[in-house]
């Protein structure tokens, strides 16, 4: 059991720490492209103008002018059009490409879809009633009403000190992924789970909880960098956001309303998602209609009118986590039920003469036949030390890891 319980707990943090980690970096590197460009343009500068004065390179430039100067553009950092968008189209390429990758696995019928069964019954392992309701008040942190209301009452906040850009990207994304989100569930209309703690009635793919909760306190983790903060408290806040979206889509797993695949799909989209928001945040070229729309109320009047928003949303998140009704969710049935008197006349043909791997691979045969009551069945396993079954082993992972690649 134990070993169970470690091996699917690294696995959930494979599938979706390194996807938040992936998040981090891009947002870290967007925040701090052009101040690495001060520090290390004095450095390179002399070693790009010596390769770029090559004979090679020379007679590419003879042969290629206007493409080499298209790319020398698309590295000048002080134009927003040039590598500000440069990084901004590599990160949207990045997340559609792994998007699509996921799609094609779920359509296929790839490994992916077997690991979305294995993951998706091996959940049960970690419930409990503490946990379950953790996991609940964090999946009601990313539901509609709370995402809606905290950029409704940041933006308010960001308007009465003149930040009409910033109120406008947290509009946008929380709008914009609630319609990526929709679109998409209709377009796709994969089934849920039958098994969820929770009512659920919309398509799975993708998760609209991970994907607006991603966006959304993205944006947020990037504010916290560009922040005047303390270093190490600028680091500890982002860290925490970037957990708390990990654990978004850990909380929809666990409550059984999504299939892993859902999430990674969802992080794939907030990618994209957050390179444009950001581009957008940092584009510094005049907007006229979003950078002179104001609110006619006083600075002071908006503030507390934004504070109070946000009041609204602790109140409204504890109403959601409260008054969610959790399914009783019943012992499944057995898949090949056997009778006394079938087995004195050799074992059916139908039952599975194999075990089963995390992805579905044929493993090493069986041949059990368990006849008496649950307390004798149960006491001959124990003194045969059916706990001390082979644990884990990284090689067997990697193999799966790979499979499922």
């Amino acid at each position: 059991m134990l070993a169970a319980v470690l091996f699917y707990s690294l696995l959930f943090l494979a599938l979706f720490l390194v996807p938040a980690l992936v998040i981090f970096v891009f947002l870290l590197f967007i925040d701090h492209e052009r101040r690495l460009w001060r520090v290390l343009g004095p450095k390179i500068t002399p070693v790009a103008k010596a390769w770029w004065e090559r004979p090679s390179i020379r007679k590419l430039r003879e042969r290629y002018p206007r493409t080499l100067a298209f790319v020398a553009r698309r590295l000048d950092p002080y134009d927003p059009w040039w590598l500000p968008a440069t990084l901004a189209t590599i990160a949207a390429a990045t997340g559609i490409w792994f998007f699509l990758g996921v799609v094609q696995d779920l359509v296929g019928k790839d490994p992916l879809t077997t690991v979305d069964v294995r993951l998706h019954n091996s959940v049960p392992l970690f419930r409990s009633p503490g946990l379950t309701w953790f996991m609940l008040a964090i999946t009601e942190s990313a539901s509609p009403p709370v995402l809606w209301l905290t950029c409704v009452g940041i933006a308010l906040i960001a308007l009465s000190r003149g930040h009409q850009r910033l109120a406008a990207t947290l509009m946008f994304g929380v709008a914009g992924s609630g319609i990526v989100s929709s679109v998409l569930k209709a377009a796709f209309g994969f089934a849920r789970p039958s098994d969820t703690l929770i009512a659920a009635h919309e398509a799975t793919f993708p998760s609209g909880h991970m994907l607006s909760g991603a966006v959304v306190y993205g944006v947020l983790a990037s504010l916290v960098l560009r922040s005047d903060m303390v270093v190490w408290k600028r680091a500890a806040v982002t860290s925490l956001l970037l957990l708390f979206i990990a654990s978004i889509g850990v909380s929809r797993l666990y409550l059984g309303v999504h299939w892993p695949s859902d999430i990674l799909g969802s992080l794939a989209l907030a990618l994209i998602c957050l390179a444009l928001l950001l581009f957008f945040l940092d584009y510094d070229r005049p907007l006229s209609r979003i950078d002179s729309f104001t609110i006619p109320l006083a600075p002071a009047s908006l503030q507390q009118l934004g504070v109070g928003v946000l009041f609204v949303v602790v109140v409204i998140g504890a109403l959601l986590m409260t008054h969610t009704r959790i399914a009783v969710i019943a012992p499944p049935a057995a898949v090949h039920p056997i009778s006394q008197a079938a087995l004195m006349h050799g074992i059916p043909s139908d039952i599975p003469r194999r075990a089963e791997g995390l992805i579905g691979e044929r493993m090493e045969p069986l041949s059990l036949v368990l006849i008496g009551s649950s307390n004798e069945v149960v006491a001959n396993f124990n003194r045969g030390g059916w706990t001390k079954a082979d644990n884990p082993t990284p090689i067997r992972v990697m193999k799966e890891s790979i499979a499922v690649i």
